[in-house]
């Protein structure tokens, strides 16, 4: 169950990941909208807190936000991630969606591969291939023309499913509209609720769950981990492209700093990272030094962030100088987000993932902090 729990989610996360499309156009900011009537010809990447497409993309759409409202029409992929996630436009390709609440009553010509708190296929939404959901509340009124596969703590299902239906749920309920062309295939802890009215055309077969013991409990926390792993990726993947395409000359001059004096980068990290902590807490003593104190808690926890976040394009740019043998190292988008993605994965590794990815941290985080040092001596200077 293990390594079938363990593949599922890496196949998720690199399905994910390595189909992640080739960004043409990149937007970032507190809100961004793609307005009604505008067509934009090129993949889209977009970041903010609000984020609007209303108008057609010819082509995949990257979305990230707080707020995440789809109207228009995306005519390839869909890879979206968001506190609430609101698809009622068409996708020509497949979605892969994450979010706290995840909503689709639009038309998608593919698959759906979507996990978050409640998930709802609404009345008069499609969806031409399969549903892959994990979900807390799912709730399916659309119409499926493939299977549905779904593991979820309650399943409410009124709408119409073209092939087969496999659940691993708490609570399963088939409304009166609901009519499955193919078998019900589920494991719960009580049978099916299936109301007057509802067709189920193949075999029904159901299989109780007993309470969770502390083995399928383990199991099931390790898939939760998993999962968020994957999202955690994906986010860094977003944040690391922003700075690549906003701050380009910083990121350049950090990773430069990292890959070539990895050593000493990674001994500065380490440094700061014990000695800051303890300047902050001392600093508290005086009222001067309270005020330097407040400032440092915030800056700190930035460079924290982006040593995180940069890590992963430190060892991009550093794998690609070795494999093409290159005297300097070099940055462009495909090396920051081949990096991350490698990065993620080999951070998947038992115990040495983790040694591996505190190592990429502490490099990145004391190259930071060097950059900055080397900004600001020659202003100390002249003064």
């Amino acid at each position: 169950m293990t390594t079938g729990i363990r593949t599922t989610f890496v196949t998720i996360g690199l399905a994910a990941m390595l189909a992640m499309p080739v960004f043409a156009a990149v937007e970032d900011g507190e809100r961004y909208t793609l307005r009604e009537g505008e067509t934009l010809n090129e993949n889209l990447y977009a970041a903010g807190g609000e984020v609007t497409i209303a108008g057609t993309v010819e082509g995949d759409v990257t979305a990230a936000g707080g707020n995440v409202l789809v109207t228009g029409t995306v005519t390839q992929d869909l890879l979206v991630a968001g506190g609430d996630v609101d698809l009622r436009g068409a996708v020509g390709g497949d979605i892969r969606a994450a979010g706290g609440t995840v909503t689709i009553s639009g038309t998608i010509v593919g698959d759906v591969l979507v996990g978050g708190g409640n998930v709802r296929l609404l009345s008069g939404a499609s969806v031409g291939g399969d549903v892959i959901a994990g979900a807390g509340s799912l709730i399916l009124d659309g119409a499926v023309g493939g299977d549905v596969r779904a593991g979820a703590g309650s399943v409410s299902l009124s709408g119409t499913v073209g092939g087969s239906v496999f659940a691993r749920v708490d609570e399963l309920i088939l409304g009166e509209m609901a009519a499955i062309a193919g078998d019900l295939r589920y494991t719960a802890t009580r049978e099916a609720d299936i109301r007057e009215g509802a067709v189920v055309a193949g075999a029904v077969d159901f299989t109780e769950r007993m309470r969770p013991d502390r083995r399928e409990a383990r199991y099931a926390a390790k898939g939760v981990l998993a999962a968020l792993g994957v999202v955690k990726t994906l986010l860094v993947l977003v944040l690391a492209l922003v700075l690549f395409w906003l701050m380009r000359r910083p990121v350049q001059t950090v990773v430069h700093e990292g890959v070539t004096r990895p050593g000493r980068a990674a001994l500065t990290g380490f440094v700061v990272l014990i000695a800051a902590p303890v300047a902050i807490i001392v600093s508290w003593l005086t009222i001067a030094g309270a005020l330097i104190g407040f400032f440092m808690i915030p800056l700190l926890i930035a460079s924290g962030i982006l040593g995180m976040t940069l890590g992963g394009v430190v060892f991009g740019a550093w794998a690609w100088q070795r494999y093409k043998k290159l005297e300097t190292p070099i940055l462009n988008w495909k090396i920051v987000a081949g990096g991350i993605v490698l990065a993620a994965v080999l951070r998947a590794i038992p115990w040495i993932g983790w040694i591996f990815g505190f190592a990429l941290f502490l490099i990145a985080f004391g190259a930071i902090w060097q950059t900055v040092y080397r900004w600001a001596r020659p202003h100390h200077s002249e003064e």
